[in-house]
Parts: C-alpha cells; sequence; structure tokens
C-alpha cells in the first residue's frame, strides 16, 4: 500500500476545487488541470458567439465531468452529453452533476465502437483524451502515474493518435457540418494531428 505521502492530496481529502467548483475525485478519474479548463475556456467562448441558437455539446472521455459541468453551467441552454468506457468514473460525473445541480446525459460507450448512436449530432466535440507516450512518463511525478488512472494518460508507441483518429471518425458520424472539434492534445504529435484531420476534411 502506498503511503499517503505519495498520493496526491485531492485523492487524500476526496475533492478537487477546478473551474470554481467542488468536484468529487478518486483513482477511477483523472484530477482536473488548469490546462483542461482553458480548453472548456475556448468552449465557453465559442458558444457565446452563437447567440440564440440550440447548442448540442458531447465531452468525449469525461472521467469526473468537469469538462461538461463547467459547460453547462456557464451556458444553461446547451444540450450536454458526455461519453466514457469506465463506470466508476461515470459514477463520479454523474455525482458532480447532481451536487453543480446541472443536466447531463451521460453514456457508458467506448469511442473504439462503431455505431455508438442512433440519430445524434452535435455542434461541438471536446475531448481531453490519452496522450501521453511511455517514455514520457519518467518525466511525470510518481504520485500522477502511481495513482491517477493509467488507461486516460497513456497511449501506446503503436498508435499514439488513436484516439484521436477515433474522435475523428466519431465526428464523421455526429458533428453537424458547422460544427467545431475542441481537443486537448500533446505537442509532440501537433502536426501529425493537425495532418490526420485535414486530410479527413477537418478545417480550422
Amino acid at each position: 500500500m502506498c503511503p499517503i505521502k505519495n498520493i496526491p492530496i485531492q485523492y487524500v481529502l476526496g475533492y478537487e476545487w477546478w473551474g470554481g467548483m467542488k468536484l468529487k475525485v478518486n483513482q477511477h478519474v483523472l484530477i482536473p488541470r488548469p490546462e483542461t479548463e482553458e480548453l472548456g475556456n475556448m468552449v465557453n467562448q465559442y458558444i457565446q458567439t452563437k447567440e440564440a441558437q440550440v447548442i448540442s455539446v458531447i465531452d468525449i472521455g469525461t472521467g469526473s465531468g468537469c469538462l461538461p459541468i463547467f459547460i453547462k453551467k456557464k451556458n444553461p441552454l446547451v444540450k450536454v452529453d458526455a461519453i466514457d468506457i469506465s463506470d466508476e468514473a461515470l459514477n463520479v460525473a454523474k455525482e458532480n452533476a447532481k451536487r453543480e445541480q446541472v443536466e447531463i446525459h451521460f453514456f457508458q460507450k467506448d469511442i473504439f465502437q462503431k455505431d455508438i448512436f442512433v440519430n445524434k449530432k452535435y455542434d461541438i466535440i471536446v475531448s481531453n483524451p490519452p496522450y501521453i507516450l511511455p517514455e514520457e512518463k519518467i518525466d511525470m511525478h510518481e504520485r500522477v502515474w502511481a495513482n491517477e488512472p493509467n488507461v486516460a494518460l497513456f497511449v501506446t508507441n503503436h498508435d499514439p493518435l488513436q484516439f484521436y483518429k477515433a474522435i475523428a471518425f466519431f465526428a464523421m458520424q455526429y458533428l453537424k457540418p458547422d460544427g467545431k472539434i475542441f481537443l486537448e492534445i500533446n505537442q509532440s504529435f501537433a502536426n501529425e494531428i493537425f495532418f490526420y484531420f485535414h486530410e479527413n476534411h477537418f478545417f480550422m
């Protein structure tokens, strides 16, 4: 058993203050980070340009639910869905949504499966997918990789863009023609990610 000094304080306390919210966290979900709040702010700023429109948003790999809850609280009229492969993570996300008194529709789904939904279309897809390479683990604090869910952190060297490819395929099916995609990325693969989406007819 890990000494308590090696466990993130957020897991010891059972919560993290993020985006002006007190969010439940445990070892089934990543601890929300400032850069993810920046991603949420980008989505919110875009939504504000779409006044008087009904906007639909989906968060892929929702974890604690921080992103969809943050977006919904700032934009109460927006329709927000969120998916995650982990039932345990979804339980945390649902509890956070209930605590923050926002309506989010959560679904247990695998982004690598085809035909995830029927008759769904979204204006915005947002995601902070796994993107850290195994060799980058050495640059991380042991407290992170020893406690936070590795499935939400790491990708394989064999196909480091696997989640971005899956999101692009999802977008081909479920993103509206004038929709937008907001992603957190590994800067080491910024060009590869850009060209992959460009080759599949997604443009900035």
